[in-house]
Formats: structure tokens, sequence, C-alpha cells
């Protein structure tokens, strides 16, 4: 079973692309993941008589870096070099190998550019239909919060599912952060006694997000939840303060209410203008993916995956691999608790409790099964001794 099947890291050489490639590894061990190193050569004429030397000296940085990546105990990696425009090359390469995720340096911004990004950086955010996680070079710690501003749309509730599997596998504490743009900020501070609309709105607000949370599974996850009136670029920095290089900050990237659509333009603009942490943008794909093998016939391995489904936070997988044991043999009560533990983490508990009450039922009968072989086996009418 895979979560993350593919990570691609485009590299410079520089700053920032070191910690992507320590970034890299950290998440490709924890998912059992493939690492592709991508370095982008300039299609200049002018570099033509440098050709051998540039070739031998990239060769060189790669095989560095690919020995770093193996001696870490990375089982996949292989490294491409490329010629052509660097942020379209990273989109095709991303699409080619149909990669779950693009780990990438923030880039070093031209002089005078008032956003923090480099330029390659902001335009494969901008282009890539991929994830995207840019990492910020003083952003060096080991991640311990994970904040993820949600709007309760769809990109917000993607971007959420796959947060919550990042802090279950970094051992990191999970902030989901709900941000509402009152009246008092849309009208500049004036007062026209809005007081009770006011009231009615963070209260409307904070529902919302309590039935937004109830489709979510943090099980395993130490994780709270932030409300705040405001500003969302405003807010979603302010959270970050204090705690910049030990953050890593998920967003979603699309849509059409909210914060998720401000996210498109201006909130993402002025929070990568401010580059506060690193970072991960979503668009239409998630980058935690269950990869399994469908040609399985094995009951014990199925209830394996099944266990190891639950404890990522994935019951909806998990109850289909109990589902495939049991087509193997409807007996297998162990499977049966599976089954109950998976609706249960789903809130049907009708059902959860008939898989529970099965499983029982199986194992009385199992056990009287047993006990009537063992009392057969012993009485002289029935042939024992």
């Amino acid at each position: 079973m895979k979560l993350l099947e593919k990570i691609l890291v485009p590299t410079d050489f520089h700053g920032s692309a070191d910690l992507s490639i320590d970034r890299a590894i950290d998440l490709a061990l924890k998912l059992n993941s493939e690492i592709i190193v991508l370095h982008i050569l300039p299609d200049n004429p002018d570099l033509n008589e440098f050709g051998e030397a540039i070739k031998r000296e990239v060769n060189r940085q790669l095989e560095l870096i690919l020995t770093k990546i193996q001696n870490q105990g990375v089982k996949q990696v292989s490294c491409v070099v490329r010629k052509g425009s660097k942020f379209v090359e990273i989109n095709r390469m991303a699409e080619e190998e149909d990669v779950n995720l693009v780990i990438m340096g923030s880039g070093e911004k031209k002089t005078g550019d008032h956003h923090n990004l480099g330029t390659t950086t902001r335009r494969v955010i901008e282009s890539s239909t991929k994830p995207v996680w840019v990492t910020v070079e003083l952003s060096t710690q080991p991640i311990k919060t994970i904040l993820c501003p949600v709007d309760f749309s769809e990109p917000s509730r993607r971007a959420l599912g796959n947060a919550i599997h990042l802090a279950r596998h970094f051992n990191a504490e999970l902030e989901v952060l709900s941000v509402s743009e009152s009246y008092a900020d849309l009208l500049d501070g004036l007062d026209v006694g809005l007081n009770k609309e006011l009231t009615q709105q963070a209260e409307h607000a904070e529902n919302q997000m309590e039935k937004f949370l109830k489709q979510f599974d943090f099980h395993g996850v130490k994780w709270r939840k932030k409300f705040r009136q405001g500003k969302p670029h405003a807010e979603i920095i302010k959270s970050v303060e204090g705690k910049a290089n030990e953050t890593l900050l998920v967003m979603g990237t699309t849509g059409r209410t909210g914060l998720s659509k401000l996210l498109v333009g201006s909130v993402t603009e002025k929070v990568t203008c401010e580059l506060p942490c690193s970072f991960i943008t979503m668009k239409q794909e998630d980058f935690i993916v269950v990869q399994m093998n469908s040609d399985l016939h094995d009951l014990e391995t199925h209830f394996k995956q099944g266990m190891e489904l639950l404890e990522n936070g994935l019951p909806k997988e998990a109850l289909n691999q109990f589902k495939l044991g049991i087509g193997i043999n409807d007996l297998h009560a162990p499977s049966w608790d599976g089954m109950s533990l998976a609706y249960a983490r789903l809130r049907d508990d009708k059902r959860a409790e008939d898989s529970h009450q099965r499983a029982i039922d199986i194992r009385t009968r199992l056990e009287e099964q047993k006990i009537v072989a063992e009392i057969r086996s012993k009485h002289w009418l029935a042939g024992g001794k």
C-alpha cells in the first residue's frame, strides 16, 4: 500500500532547494514514495561552447544529491536533466510522470520585485494542476505545526484532508483556521449599528465550521480549531508568527466562495508575498492517494491492509478491504471487527453495532463447535476414548 507514490523535486542547487530535498526524503521514508530530482538547463545558444563543462558540473551535483537520498534509505530515486523554460519543464515533467506532489524551493526573487517568491516558483504555483510544496530557506526545523485555513468549500475540504494525513505522519499539531471577514471590516470601521448582525454572523460561521469538521477523521492527530474575524491574509500570517520555522501552511487554491476564492488572487498574493513559512498549495488533486494492489486474493492481506488504512485515517478505504476479506471468508471474525471500527469512525453507529454483533456471533458459534468436537472426541458413543 502506498499513500504517496511520486515526488518531483526541481533543483537549481541553491538555498531552499537543499531543504526541498530534505523534505522529500522525510516524506518518502514515511510514505514509501519515489523521488524524481529534476534540473533544468537554460536553452541558450550562447552557452553551447561551455556544454561539456556544464554537463560535468550538473552530473557532479546530481550525483551528490542521489547519494544523499540513497544513503538516507529511499529505495526509488532518479535524476533527470532537461533543457528549456524552467516552469514549463517542471509542469511537463509533473504531468508526464503523474507525480503526486512537487516540492521546490521558494527561489530567488528579482531585484525590485515586491513578491518574495522567485519567478519560476510563482509561475509553477499559478499554472500547475499538481499540489506544490514550497520550502522557505529559514524553515529548517522539523515540522511541529500544520496550519490549514478552510472556508468549507471543496478545495479547502481537500486541503484539510491532506493536512490531516501530514499531521499524522509528521506527528505535528494541526490547526484548522476559519476566518470570517466581518461586516465591520467590509464597511471600513463605519459605525452603522450592526452589533446584533455581527454576533449572528460570527455564530453562523462557527456553526458552519462545526458541520464542516464532522466530515473528517482526526484519529491519531492532535488538533485544534481556530475561529477568527478579520482580514483572511492577515489572520493567516498572524497565526504563523513566532513559529514560522516549524510551521507548514496547507491551502486550497481554487473555489467559488469565501477564503478559497480569495486565495486564488489577493490572499495568495499577500500571504506568499510575506512568505511567512513553507506552504503547500492545492488545486484539483490530492497528494495523498491510496495505491492498492487490486489483484490480491489473500484474506489475511486484506485484513492487514484494512487495519493499516484505519491507522492512517482512511476508514472508507479500510471498509472496502474488510469487505473483500469477508467475500473470501464470511466467518472471519477479525474482518467483522474491522468493519465495526470503520463504520464507527464513519459515524454509522447502526452498521458498526451490527458488524460487532456479527463478530461476537461467529466467535460464539466457533467456540460451541470446538466444545462439541472436544466432547465427541472423548465420548465412547462418538468413537472417542
